[in-house]
């Protein structure tokens, strides 16, 4: 066989794609966000824990979060003001809904000492049922 029919013989076999979605198993397909996304992580950094902690504490107590955990000592690298610029920042993980994020998002804006927050949410795929519910009864819509 000549390299180019080696090539093309290739080339035809990979050219037709596979039907993944006809071969997961029904289990994986409740797993897949549907009714997971109500909830949301947000993640957001601080430069000073008594700040992250103070901040995190009344977002909580407006029940605009039902959690936050503080992370201690995370190195930033990052660009500002054209600058690379390197930092020592608390890293502030909150749980929240998505109903309530517009108003946690306008309060952790309004208390945060950064011109530009950090203010990043994730919606995530699956959350322990029990957790959910506890989350979910937590804030206030």
């Amino acid at each position: 066989t000549s390299p180019d029919s080696t090539r093309s013989s290739r080339a035809t076999s990979f050219s037709r794609k596979p039907d993944f979605a006809l071969s997961l198993p029904a289990r994986c397909l409740r797993y897949s966000g549907i009714g997971m996304s109500d909830v949301l992580l947000i993640l957001c950094t601080f430069p000073l824990p008594e700040q992250a902690r103070q901040i995190g504490t009344a977002l909580v107590e407006r029940q605009l979060a039902a959690c936050v955990n503080l992370v201690p000592a995370v190195e930033s690298i990052y660009r500002w003001e054209g600058k690379v610029e390197t930092a020592s920042e608390v890293l502030a993980i909150f749980k929240t809904t998505r109903a309530v994020f517009p108003a946690f998002e306008q309060a952790l804006t309004e208390l945060h000492p950064y011109e530009v927050p950090e203010i990043i949410a994730l919606s995530p795929d699956h959350i322990a049922e029990p957790y959910r519910k506890w989350l979910l009864g937590s804030v206030v819509e």
